[in-house]
């Protein structure tokens, strides 16, 4: 019997509220180790906040949210969720800070391999 190689796909709702513009989620396909900061780091396409897409169930979604601490800065918070059919799940991966990408980066190529 020949198995279908095609990938189901699942509907989800981007993380986000669109009056922020301080939240950006990105669709990931893929890491960079030729950057350390930003989103350099990491290929993927960028989701409009708060729509409902269909992506393949196992994708992986970054979500970027820049904080404001104590209202005296902006404070980076970063977290990789993966897609299952029931919806989106923290892969436990996540870093605040300007070094958010470089905290994370080859953990997150690693769910690449």
């Amino acid at each position: 019997m020949k198995q279908s190689k095609e990938k189901t796909k699942t509907l989800i709702r981007v993380p986000g509220v669109k009056w922020s513009k301080q939240i950006w989620p990105m669709l990931l396909t893929g890491v960079s180790d030729r950057y350390e900061k930003g989103y350099g780091a990491f290929r993927g396409t960028w989701l409009q906040r708060e729509n409902e897409i269909e992506v393949d169930v196992g994708s992986y979604i970054l979500v970027y949210d820049n904080r404001r601490f104590q209202n005296k800065y902006d404070t980076p918070i970063v977290e990789i969720y993966q897609v299952f059919r029931e919806g989106m799940v923290s892969v436990g991966i996540s870093a605040s800070g300007d070094d958010w990408a470089l905290k994370i980066r080859d953990r997150v190529s690693k769910l690449f391999e």
